[in-house]
């Protein structure tokens, strides 16, 4: 097995024709070329980055920077192609949760940085470094041990009128006046107050909004529940008889999870994306009506298998979402209508050939972190003192081992 399919990937940020890469397992930024589907080494990472698996949880193209956001490092790093470099900004977390959970947005030349508990926001100068840090009390207004729980389940924010808005447990907005660099909450009324059992006999809520995004000038909420909401001076649930019996949970595990990966604004249209089905709902706001899109996926959804980690735009009619589980990406073609779906290939075998430091940090003590046979068998002949132990211990598992002995010994009796 020469290749295998490149795991875990975290973020991505897409350009024109590839897409700059990083995965929970390994400490290195790749550069993936759509059309040739060649999979590049662009860095490994310094040591001062290296903080094991799932280090940093987003990145960030600015110009001719790479912005590494953490989630367990202990700093912001960027990366400067043209020079190739690696440098760490001027930023305390010391008395953040350790899973920061960062969700960005970006304005001009500056990266805002949302941290949701507690409340914090992260101005990034990227042309001068300069770092600032605000913070809200949000003790008078939330149910902190709640939010300590699920502070990780919102989606992002979104730019409205030069401010940064969030929601929050118990349907409230967040808004950071970017120009004022002031806060101010908004409390939403009407909504639904159905109860979710997050986990059985443990944790009970009401219903809550998840996500804001911005379409037409207009605020659009989404909840835990799949309800659809409009907010323009006032709450106005969006409803249809397409979605009855449309959505569900996927209680894998004992644990609830919620309708609406997330909604994605392309042109016209308002791109509705379930955490579970084999469908996409389109909204169009000339004609005000809802349709099924999106329906010719590969399978449908197996338990959680499906849940997806990013969604990304493409262009103004496609959007890319990566599946954790099954490690694979779907590409949603909303023009033709189409998905397909793509794997990325990774040949260890080719980046150990090209760079010694990526070899040290996949292959230690003899122990392999890859399953690739070929390279393993290529190793094992041409230093045949490795102790049987070292390879049983690998990922690559007794099985193999075995497999590769019987190969040596019939080498031995035809001597």
């Amino acid at each position: 097995m020469g290749k295998e399919v490149l795991r875990g990937v975290r973020d991505i940020v897409v350009n024109k024709d590839s897409m700059w890469i990083i995965v929970d397992t390994l400490p290195c930024l790749f550069r993936y070329y759509l059309l040739s589907r060649e999979l590049e080494l662009t860095a490994i990472f310094p040591e001062a980055m290296r903080s094991g698996n799932f280090a940093f949880s987003k990145i960030v193209k600015l110009e001719d920077e790479i912005y590494f956001i953490p989630r367990l490092a202990k700093d912001i790093f960027y990366y400067d192609i043209s020079n190739k470099e690696f440098h760490k900004l001027n930023v305390s977390f010391e008395d953040f949760c350790d899973d920061k959970g960062l969700e960005v947005v970006v304005k001009e030349r500056f990266l805002y940085c949302i941290h949701r508990y507690p409340n914090r926001v992260i101005k990034i100068n990227s042309v001068t470094k300069e770092v600032n840090i605000f913070e809200i009390d949000m003790n008078p207004y939330i149910e902190a041990g709640i939010e300590k729980l699920i502070y990780k389940a919102f989606q992002g924010p979104c730019i409205y009128q030069e401010k940064i808005i969030w929601s929050h447990y118990k349907n409230i907005l967040i808004i950071f006046d970017t120009e004022k660099e002031s806060f101010s909450i908004k409390k939403l009324e009407g909504l639904s107050h159905e109860k979710i059992k997050l986990i059985p006999g443990v944790l009970e809520v009401e219903d809550y909004i998840t996500g804001v995004r911005l379409f037409e000038d207009i605020l659009w909420l989404f909840s835990f529940n799949g309800k659809i909401y409009q907010y323009d001076e006032g709450i106005h649930q969006l409803e249809d008889t397409l979605f009855d019996n449309y959505m569900h949970y996927d209680d894998a595990g004992g644990k609830k999870y919620f309708f609406l990966h997330d909604i994605v604004p392309l042109k016209k249209e308002l791109i509705i994306i379930p955490s579970y089905k084999n469908k996409c709902v389109k909204y169009n706001i000339d004609t005000k009506r809802y349709e099924e899109v999106l329906n010719d996926y590969a399978q449908n959804w197996d338990g959680n298998k499906r849940d997806y980690s990013l969604c990304k735009k493409m262009s103004d009619k496609k959007m890319v979402l990566y599946s954790y589980y099954e490690s694979s990406f779907y590409i949603l073609d909303v023009e033709n209508n189409s998905v397909c779906k793509r794997e990325i290939e990774i040949s260890y075998r080719k980046l150990i050939k090209e760079n010694p430091d990526f070899k040290w940090m996949v292959i230690k003590d003899g122990v392999y972190s890859f399953d690739d046979l070929m390279y393993l068998f290529e190793g094992f002949t041409s230093h045949r003192c490795m102790k049987e132990k070292k390879l049983q211990d690998t990922s690559i598992g007794k099985q193999i081992y075995e497999i590769i002995e019987k190969q040596l010994k019939s080498e031995v009796k035809w001597r």
